[in-house]
């Protein structure tokens, strides 16, 4: 079931959804596991980092 393309489009939804809480310079991937699929968002630019750094950015954005 964890494998189940159901499972990575919910995934994929959410992460899209906190994505765009996140602002410029964020960019989210799929990803797949022996176990399991799942999503993951990145801060890629300098800029990104240290807002996520300073301000908690990606995890006050999947928790809304």
């Amino acid at each position: 079931m964890l494998k189940s393309q159901e499972v990575a489009d919910m995934c994929m939804q959410r992460a899209a959804s906190a994505l765009s809480r996140c602002g410029d310079g964020y960019e989210m991937d799929s990803r797949t596991y022996p176990e399991r699929r799942g999503a993951v968002i990145k801060a890629v630019t300098y800029k990104a980092r240290k807002d996520n750094s300073d301000n908690n950015t990606l995890l006050k954005a999947v928790q809304q």
